[in-house]
C-alpha cells in the first residue's frame, strides 16, 4: 500500500520528464556558450586554464551528463521500466541542471556591472566609489542569482523524497 505522501509515478510523469531534460539541456549549453569569452586573435597564444574555470568546466560536464542519463532512465520509464528509485534520479537530475542554467545565467548578468576596461586602463585606477559601488551591485547580483539557483535543486530533494 502506498504512503499517502508519495506522489504517483505515472506515464504522464515519464513524458513530461522526457521532454523537460532536452530543454533544461540546451539551455545549459546555450548559457555556457554566451559565457564563453571572444576569441582572440590567431597569433596570440591561449592564456593558461585557471583552476576554478576548469572546475567549472567539470561540474558543468557532469550536470550534462546526469542530465543524459536521466533522459535515458525517463524513456526507460516510458517502457514500463522505471521505478521509485529511478524517478528520484530523474527529478534530481532535472534540479542539478536548472540550478546550472540559473546559476549561468546570473553570473553572466552580474558580470554586466563590471566596467570594460582598455589594457592601459587597469581596474584599480577606477575611483574607489565607483570600484565599490561596481563591485556591489555585481557581487549582490552574483549573490540573490545563486541563492535562486538552489531553489530548483531544493524543491528537486523534496520531490525525490515525496516519490
Amino acid at each position: 500500500m502506498r504512503h499517502p505522501a508519495q506522489v504517483p509515478i505515472t506515464t504522464e510523469f515519464w513524458a513530461t520528464t522526457a521532454q523537460v531534460i532536452p530543454a533544461l539541456l540546451l539551455a545549459v549549453v546555450l548559457a555556457e556558450r554566451a559565457d564563453r569569452p571572444k576569441p582572440a586573435e590567431p597569433s596570440s597564444e591561449p592564456p593558461p586554464p585557471k583552476p576554478l574555470r576548469f572546475l567549472f568546466s567539470l561540474a558543468m560536464l557532469v550536470s550534462i551528463a546526469l542530465g543524459v542519463s536521466a533522459e535515458f532512465l525517463a524513456l526507460d520509464g516510458l517502457l514500463g521500466g522505471g521505478g521509485r528509485g529511478t524517478a528520484r534520479v530523474v527529478i534530481i537530475a532535472i534540479g542539478v541542471l536548472a540550478f546550472w542554467v540559473v546559476a549561468v545565467v546570473a553570473m553572466r548578468r552580474a558580470g554586466r556591472f563590471l566596467p570594460e576596461l582598455d589594457e592601459d586602463d587597469p581596474l584599480d585606477e577606477l575611483p574607489t566609489g565607483r570600484a565599490l559601488a561596481v563591485a556591489a551591485v555585481a557581487m549582490g547580483h552574483f549573490l540573490v542569482g545563486f541563492a535562486v539557483a538552489f531553489l530548483p535543486l531544493a524543491a528537486a530533494v523534496w520531490l525525490a523524497i515525496r516519490v
